[in-house]
């Protein structure tokens, strides 16, 4: 199943809660979106849902069919709430044949769907029991997932629905989810405030921010070659240093940030303000040639399977991260040779309204 939104914008009075937005999902596609608190994002779910009306002039496209003017029981969409909505009274297996039952699914179809899915879900043990003798909350997701599922739904919608876990649980769950999404060849939009639960996952990732989206495209392109300095910011940890392209030549630029000069690719025109930008496993500790540095190890970080080491390079600073089994033997007040890998460098050019404002959230 296919979905397209057309130029849908939601306002409430004077605040803008989406503007404009446009998005294509294919068929098949785990997508997340993803981005700060208030950006927008749940309610862009709820709008394709038709929970919330839209402001007049957008459309909601599911395979062609526009179902804007539809409620949500006819837009044939599967959703899973952030909070896990079973019916009380009702034991794991009524809560999943619930929608089968009052859609007066064929007999044989319902049973087969339905088995189906425990089957999937891998909820059987819990299938005579009610949602308060469920003792994990994983498990009780599980079932509303399979709910949802039993809709018969192509389209399923997700509102944060691994928020209320705890992270062993939600790490977990999400790869279970996809999978079970994957096997039923269902489309599947998944809407997150967690970073490192959107790159595990998606297939596609929608960067939200002040109720429109900022970047589109793979957890890859987006986390190593964003096009918009927020989804550099936002999608993970970041060097972002400013400075001045000193030098050009072809497509290769010379950037001066400080006492240092860095070496990439670039189109940004000699003397223009810009900002070098690189992730911290690109700081690697040897010299190369290119983008050669000599810097004093100021704080070190255990983080289990990593190591981050704070470098100081004149008035600078990096992060890098290894993995442990290969991170250098380097103590605070060390001083190391390293250079930062120049593919992995990019270069946008100095927000107007300065990085401070360029980075907010809200």
């Amino acid at each position: 199943m296919k979905l397209k939104v057309e130029n849908i914008t939601k306002t409430y009075g004077k605040v803008v809660a989406l503007k404009d937005v446009n998005l294509e999902v294919g068929e098949g596609e785990y997508v997340v979106i993803v981005g700060p608190s208030g950006c927008g994002k749940s309610t862009l779910l709820k709008v394709i849902m038709g929970i919330i009306e839209q402001d007049e002039g957008g459309k909601i496209l599911v395979d062609g069919k526009d179902v804007s003017n539809l409620p949500p029981e006819d837009r044939n969409l599967g959703f899973v709430f952030q909070n896990i909505l079973l019916f009380p009274h009702l034991t794991a297996f009524e809560n999943i044949a619930y929608s089968p039952i009052v859609k007066d699914f064929n007999l044989q179809l319902r049973d087969k769907l339905i088995e189906e899915l425990f089957l999937f879900g891998k909820v059987d043990p819990w299938r005579d029991k009610y949602p308060e003798q469920i003792s994990s909350r994983g498990i009780q997701q599980k079932v509303a997932l399979m709910r949802a599922l039993a809709t018969g739904s192509k389209l399923l919608l997700l509102d944060e629905p691994l928020c209320s876990l705890d992270s062993r649980v939600r790490i977990s769950l999400r790869q279970e989810v996809k999978k079970i999404v994957k096997q039923l060849q269902i489309t599947a939009i998944h809407v997150t405030h967690d970073q490192e639960e959107a790159m595990s996952i998606a297939d596609k990732i929608v960067i939200m921010r002040k109720g429109s989206i900022v970047e589109i495209g793979s957890p890859e392109e987006l986390y190593y070659y964003p096009k918009n300095i927020f989804t550099a910011y936002f999608l993970g940890k970041g060097n972002f240093v400013p400075g001045k392209i000193v030098r050009r030549k072809y497509k290769q630029s010379a950037v001066k940030c400080g006492e240092l000069v860095f070496e990439s690719a670039s189109r940004f025109e000699l003397g223009s303000d810009v900002v070098v930008f690189f992730r911290p496993e690109s700081v690697v500790f040897e010299r190369k040639g290119y983008n050669d540095y000599v810097g004093k190890v100021i704080e070190k970080r255990f983080l289990g399977r990593q190591i981050e080491f704070i470098i100081k390079v004149g008035a600078t600073t990096f992060t890098s991260r290894s993995l442990r089994i290969d991170a250098p033997s380097l103590n605070v007040g060390d001083t190391v040779d390293f250079h930062v890998d120049e593919e992995r460098i990019l270069v946008f050019k100095f927000p107007e309204e300065g990085l401070e404002s360029a980075f907010k959230l809200e």
